[in-house]
């Protein structure tokens, strides 16, 4: 079942003692459910990921699409004998191949190649078709939830979190940790803000370790 971003504004609202909205509004605290969604998928993008078929542009050099956070793997062709897509350095293929990235295009993508420091950029061999197509893993930017036409209630917001339900602790500690830092008068109780954030972190560092200790073994 869904988290509804209705429910985390409520509860944050009922925590913050502001059950009418009126220091901390939906609208206000939407924007920071936003904000620890992309937090979330930042420390962790393996929590909004897709396998899905990708379109390759002419040549070695591809983009990753604008709803893309980050490659995670690039599987296999898609079409004849669909046959898997090695991960290789770059450095290996130059060791024996310094115009790699000239070369014509082949019937079939045997590697590519991806460096962190150029995160959204990977690269094909033989150089791609235009339009020649790959199975691949991607990690996405969650969806941001509307944040206009909202009114100061929980009942104004619709729609719901973007990450899988386990994470809506973590969305509301984050909630807790922006309203209680606001700088104003009646939100600037910085000693609760950072007793929020620190359980935010310690949910996202909880929530590795678990996964991590039911991933499979080689």
């Amino acid at each position: 079942m869904a988290v509804t971003a209705a429910s985390l504004v409520q509860s944050a609202q009922e925590i913050l003692s502001d059950v009418a909205g009126v220091r901390w509004p939906a609208t206000e605290l939407v924007r920071y459910m936003n904000e620890a969604q992309r937090e979330i998928a930042r420390i962790r993008p393996d929590q909004k990921t897709v396998t899905r078929t990708q379109a390759l542009v002419a040549g070695a050099r591809q983009t990753l699409p604008a709803d893309v956070q980050a490659l995670i793997d690039i599987q296999g062709n898609v079409g004849g004998r669909q046959r898997a897509i090695r991960k290789i350095e770059q450095i290996q293929l130059e060791a024996v191949m310094r115009d790699w990235q000239s070369r014509p295009p082949g019937p079939e993508i045997l590697h590519f190649m991806h460096d962190i420091r150029d995160p959204r950029t990977f690269y094909v061999y033989p150089p791609a078709a235009n339009g020649q197509q790959v199975n691949g893993v991607f990690a996405l930017y969650p969806t941001p939830l509307l944040d206009i036409l909202v009114g100061p209630l929980p009942d104004s917001v619709s729609g719901n979190i973007d990450l899988p339900d386990h994470w809506a602790t973590a969305v509301l500690n984050y909630m807790l940790y922006r309203a209680y830092a606001k700088d104003a008068e009646y939100g600037g109780n910085s000693q609760l803000a950072a007793q929020y954030l620190a359980l935010f972190k310690e949910d996202t560092s909880a929530q590795l370790a678990s996964t991590a200790a039911v991933a499979p073994k080689t």
